[in-house]
């Protein structure tokens, strides 16, 4: 950064403000730099004295920033000093994005989540890991906010509520993406009917998690998914994976509005795959699944009527006992545009007829097939030779 930047009173972009350890740029000379837009970055908030430099860089003052992104180093020396730090770094009510990264303290100052920010949209904050929650950390109803990320907080265990009601829309009625990753301790999520909006949900990495409902990976307490149905009615992208408890999708049905869904199949879930209800999924364009420990499940996929025909593309993987697909059920899918076949090593051919809008087929680790489907020389090339793309791999 240029020396004396502080003098630049009529400054208007400013994407990083390194806060210099020893000697060098402090804080304090942003205080005059009333014209900043756009983003803002301010790294090294650990070297920051005092909460009083903080203070008289004057962030509330700055009503032109749309985004903010407050950068600690990750040493923490002083939980509380970082608390006090973040409390007096509070930004104008006009931001509309915020990110806080490398914050050491154990709670967040009342200003994080507070209503008054009514145009704040999203929040991304990570690599928090001394944050642990507490009764007094709630989030306040936050009719804004629209995306909101969580990673690598290690230490939370409790997201709390604190007001907000159906009648209100809940404590976030206007959020449309929620994504927590890495949060090994944190059992207790906010409750689905206060995300009525939701459209994309992505859990990675919540071990302790045995709530409600769960999209990704690790989340072995994982028994059911009640309720998604009227809870989630905007949800339109599910991931589920790594759930081996997991018995049955809910009895209501998935959310109506789903585009997209990715889950893993063990053999409990598959023994109840005529309750899925996945035809009645009228805007399911993409479906893939993973198949786990189903090694004794039968051998011919798809069951009658279990896929909608509205599908355009389809991934089926890890099925160690598939030999056969139902050529009969995949012909019903006319609209499906992209087929992925991966490690099916018994699958054994290519059904005799395929969907006649199929323009992609990809098959990997599943030798019989491959052999079978080699170009030009495979029994079962005839099949298949009419597909604009075809990919094998070994």
């Amino acid at each position: 950064m240029p020396q004396n930047i502080g003098k630049w009173k009529d400054l208007q972009l400013l994407s990083n403000f390194v806060v210099a350890k020893d000697t060098g740029h402090s804080i304090v000379e942003l205080r005059k730099l009333e014209h900043l837009h756009q983003t803002l970055c301010i790294s090294g908030l650990d070297h920051i004295f005092s909460e009083g430099d903080a203070l008289e860089a004057n962030l509330r003052g700055k009503k032109y920033l749309i985004g903010l992104v407050l950068k600690w180093g990750g040493d923490t020396e002083s939980s509380e000093k970082d608390r006090k730090v973040l409390e007096t770094l509070q930004p104008h009510t006009n931001l509309r994005e915020l990110k806080i990264e490398f914050y050491g303290g154990t709670r967040f100052p009342n200003w994080v989540g507070d209503h008054s920010f009514s145009n704040l949209a999203s929040i991304t904050i990570r690599n928090c890991i001394e944050f642990y929650g507490s009764s007094t950390c709630g989030i306040k109803p936050f009719r804004s906010l629209k995306y909101l990320r969580f990673k690598d907080m290690l230490e939370w265990q409790e997201w709390c509520c604190v007001g907000g009601n159906q009648e209100e829309g809940g404590i976030l009625p206007n959020l449309c993406r929620l994504h927590l990753r890495n949060c090994p301790k944190l059992t207790k999520i906010l409750p689905l009917d206060n995300l009525p909006k939701l459209e994309e949900v992505s859990l990675l990495g919540l071990i302790s998690f045995g709530g409600s409902f769960s999209q990704e990976p690790q989340c072995p307490k994982f028994l059911s998914l009640n309720g998604m149905h009227t809870l989630l009615p905007f949800l339109e992208y599910l991931h589920i994976d790594s759930c081996p408890e997991l018995e049955s999708f809910p009895e209501g049905g998935l959310p109506p509005a789903l585009k997209s869904l990715d889950f893993g199949c063990n053999k409990k879930l598959y023994a109840s795959s005529k309750k899925w209800g996945l035809e009645r999924l009228n805007s399911l364009v993409a479906l893939s699944i993973i198949f786990e420990e189903c090694e004794d499940i039968v051998d011919s996929f798809p069951e009658e009527g279990l896929l909608p025909t509205t599908l355009t593309h389809l991934h089926l993987s890890n099925h160690l006992n598939l030999t056969m697909l139902d050529g009969k059920e995949l012909l019903h899918l006319k609209s499906l545009k992209r087929l992925i076949i991966s490690n099916c090593p018994k699958l054994k051919c290519c059904p005799e007829g395929l969907p006649t809008a199929l323009s992609r087929l990809e098959i990997a680790k599943c030798p019989l097939l491959e052999q079978r489907c080699e170009r030009e020389k495979g029994e079962d090339w005839p099949k298949i030779s009419h597909i604009p793309a075809i990919y094998i791999c070994d």
